[in-house]
């Protein structure tokens, strides 16, 4: 007897989502950091953001739950349903067609009778996808799906090289989807040329921006460098006026007595030291014409 997944206490109701790629790719990148403490490089982050918007109809047509790679899930995991198509064998069609015929649709015939394009309505295991709660958490377990699982070790590793050819193949290696290779991975490369040509400059400068604001140094006086973040900032600081702390010399700046704070006092002090250099040579051309 089949089981009745929509009575199980973690099956969570279906939610499209519409979200626009950019987001989709902010997500992806901080998803990143949140994990290894840096961001991605820019064809690392462009891979990703091909494959998930090739997974997941551009972030709408097929986004449900903040499930960014269409993962199934286990028994004991947050799970939805929803209709979804598979590449099978004709053999392995038949027999799962024949065992639930009102889940089961085959659309299409093809590879010389050997192959079969079938559609799985929600309700049958094959329909099975974790449900998450949030966009960031989402796409962080998308990465860590892909980098913890062994059987995608060789895929991660074309994944932080950022090749979309290679991860795509070593995905379907591995068993992640059943499409035929070569069309999907046609699609991935097409959607990873799209991102660099539409996206990485953008998020490039947004990027840096980023990690500026999260840590800023700020000199307080030339006595004391104070490391500020943006919770402790109460007003924007021009890019123009941050200075790093090594570009105080740290010996020099103990060895004053009294910090120079502000401008007047230093063209008091300027006017000073010119007049006393004037005296100096109006005094030693007078001795040297008297003597």
């Amino acid at each position: 007897m089949a089981k009745d997944y929509f009575s199980d206490p973690n099956y969570r109701k279906p939610i499209k989502l519409n979200i626009s790629e950019v987001d989709g790719a902010k997500a992806l990148r901080d998803g990143w950091k949140a994990l290894y403490g840096s961001y991605p490089s820019i064809n690392t982050l462009s891979v990703l953001w091909a494959k998930t918007v090739l997974e997941t109809g551009r972030f709408k047509a097929g986004f449900w739950n903040y499930n960014f790679g269409n993962i199934k899930a286990k028994s004991g995991e947050v799970f939805t349903m929803y209709d979804c198509g598979e590449e099978l064998s004709l053999q392995e069609a038949n027999r799962l067609k024949a065992l639930q015929p009102h889940l089961v649709d085959i659309v299409k015939i093809y590879g010389d009778g050997k192959k079969a394009s079938v559609n799985f309505k929600a309700g049958h295991f094959q329909t099975v996808f974790r449900a998450y709660e949030s966009l960031e958490d989402g796409a962080k377990e998308y990465i860590r799906f892909v980098a913890e699982k062994p059987r995608y070790k060789k895929s991660f590793e074309y994944l932080k090289a950022g090749d979309p050819v290679k991860y795509s193949y070593a995905l379907h290696e591995a068993g992640y989807y059943t499409a035929n290779p070569k069309i999907y991975t046609a699609g991935v490369v097409r959607l990873y040329d799209e991102f660099i040509r539409k996206h990485a400059d953008a998020l490039k400068v947004h990027e840096i921006k980023q990690e500026i604001e999260e840590k800023v140094f700020i000199p307080e006086s030339i006595e004391e460098v104070k490391v500020s973040t943006k919770e402790e900032e109460s007003k924007e600081i021009e890019l123009n006026e941050i200075t790093q702390p090594s570009e105080i010399p740290p010996v020099e700046a103990k060895q004053l007595e009294k910090p120079i704070n502000n401008s007047k006092e230093s063209a008091i002090l300027l006017a000073i030291a010119a007049a006393a250099s004037a005296i100096y040579v109006w005094f030693t051309e007078i001795v040297s014409f008297l003597f």
